[in-house]
């Protein structure tokens, strides 16, 4: 049995999207579901008492969505990557398994990379006939420089059923070598699933957006490149917002 950080899952009953198995451990916890943003649906928000990541962590994470639910699992803030030269890497792995007509709107809070920190962030999303909405991003910060950047990589991968070749890869790194000198944010809102759309995205400043189309016809990628984290927030927020 693996234990994982935080497992949660969720259904519809009469109607409304409730709680089936709410688990997770120290330093996550998982107060009551709020109304999410449409009729029926929920919202809940992970926090983290330590608001951050330590080289060799190891945190794996589930979040199920059953046919009929909606639901969407927000983080609580910015959540700090910690490192010292040479120490290893944080690894953290997610598995969003959507079924039938399951909707998840998923964003964990961006990850701020620090000095000589190192992060490994795996996303395995499983989904049916519904659709998601998955955030990922992160910071550099603002004392961090070309010298004692670390590195982030960070993997999104999509499957109609478990077992499954993927569907959609998509990967991004960034590490000393690729060290983007005025740009020290990034972030990527996927709309995966067969009938999921982008609407028209307005300008954020200081944010540079294109929008992708993935393969295999699962959905687009919203991309965004900016000078500093509160305008990448900024244009997360407001992409997801207008998506869902």
């Amino acid at each position: 049995m693996i234990s994982r950080s935080l497992d949660l899952s969720f259904e519809a009953v009469g109607g409304r999207t409730v709680f089936d198995r709410k688990r997770y451990r120290w330093p996550q916890s998982v107060g009551r579901m709020f109304a999410g943003p449409h009729p029926g649906s929920g919202s809940v928000i992970v926090q983290n008492a330590g608001a951050s990541i330590h080289p060799g962590d190891v945190i794996e994470q589930r979040v199920h969505v059953g046919s009929g639910a909606y639901v969407q699992v927000l983080g609580q803030g910015a959540m700090l990557v910690t490192g010292k030269p040479g120490c290893a890497a944080a690894n953290e792995s997610t598995v969003l398994r959507l079924r039938g007509d399951g909707r998840l709107i998923h964003c964990p809070e961006p990850r701020i990379l620090t000095r000589h920190a190192h992060l490994v962030q795996l996303t395995d999303v499983e989904i049916g006939d519904g659709f998601a909405v998955v955030a990922d991003a992160f910071v550099l910060h603002p004392e961090l420089t070309a010298d004692d950047v670390g590195s982030i990589s960070s993997t999104v991968r999509l499957r109609c059923v478990e077992g499954q070749e993927p569907l959609m890869v998509d990967a991004q790194l960034l590490d000393s070598s690729l060290w983007p000198r005025s740009l020290r944010a990034f972030g990527t809102v996927y709309v995966l699933g067969s009938s999921a759309t982008v609407p028209s995205l307005s300008d954020v400043d200081g944010v540079h957006m294109v929008v992708t189309e993935l393969p295999n016809g699962v959905g687009h990628a919203v991309r965004m490149a900016a000078e500093e984290g509160g305008a990448l927030r900024t244009a997360l927020d407001r992409t997801v917002r207008l998506v869902r």
